[in-house]
This record gives structure tokens, C-alpha cells and sequence, in this order.
């Protein structure tokens, strides 16, 4: 979920288009490419940042071992590094929304970093960072700064 001038908009990375829409919804195809070496850039990041904890004994469940991030900087850099390097984050919100079972933690980092490798930031932007895409966390976004 993202907010526009248009109103609130759901971004969707997917290889294959989405079938069975809404009427009013609308598809764009983007190519997949991120700008060149050194090149400045700002980003957004959803993402459900958590770290897993390594359990105490066989009889912890599996879930339970994980904290949610509290330095998102470092964290932020780290996923980033392969792709992107002197990353600066300028805002970050946490959310948690919870649908019954278990809470869903939704933290969107908005940033500013320098193009380290071309490839490594394209597989960023495919595949996504971190875990819960399933529950559309892991989308990243660049655009040129």
C-alpha cells in the first residue's frame, strides 16, 4: 500500500499479470532495471523487519524465535549492501496490523544510497527483502535522486 496524490494505491512486483481485477483497477508493466554504477538514488522500502533468534530448546515453536529490528539503519544497510552502498534512511514507520492469528509488522523506510553493483540491486528489486512477502512485505522501490 502506498499513498499518491491520486489516494491510497497497491504497488505488485509479480512476473506473471494479475488476472480476475477489480474494474476500476489498473495494470502497468515496468521494466525491471536499476540505474547505472555511482549512480545516486532514493528508494522506499516495505518491509517486515525482523530477525530470527535461535531457539532455546527443541520445544520452542516455530515463529516464536524472532524479534523485530531495532536499528533499522544498519539493518536497512546491511539487506542493501550487495546493491547499494552509503545508505542514508530519512523516514521510517512501523505498523502492525493483525489479521487473527498472528501480528504483522510493516515498517516502510524511505532512503537515499549510491548504486554499488547493477546486477545485485536488479536481484534486490525481483525478489524482494526480507521475509513475509507472502503479505506483500519485501517490495523495493528505486528511482534516480
Amino acid at each position: 500500500m502506498d499513498e499518491s496524490t491520486a489516494g491510497k494505491i497497491i504497488l505488485i512486483r509479480a512476473d506473471v499479470a494479475p488476472t480476475n481485477l477489480p474494474a476500476a483497477a489498473k495494470t502497468k508493466d515496468v521494466a525491471v532495471g536499476a540505474p547505472a554504477i555511482d549512480t545516486p538514488i532514493r528508494f522506499r522500502l516495505a518491509v517486515n523487519a525482523i530477525r530470527r533468534t535461535m531457539p532455546s530448546g527443541p520445544t520452542v515453536k516455530r515463529g516464536h524465535g524472532t524479534s523485530p529490528v531495532d536499528h533499522m539503519a544498519e539493518w536497512v544497510a546491511a539487506k542493501l549492501d550487495a546493491g547499494v552502498r552509503d545508505v542514508t534512511i530519512f523516514d521510517h514507520v512501523r505498523t502492525v496490523a493483525s489479521s487473527g492469528r498472528a501480528p504483522l509488522q510493516l515498517d516502510v523506510v524511505d532512503g537515499y544510497g549510491i548504486v554499488r553493483d547493477v546486477a545485485a540491486l536488479e536481484v534486490l528489486l525481483q525478489s524482494g527483502i526480507g521475509r513475509s512477502k507472502a503479505f506483500g512485505c519485501g517490495l523495493l522501490t528505486v528511482a534516480r535522486a
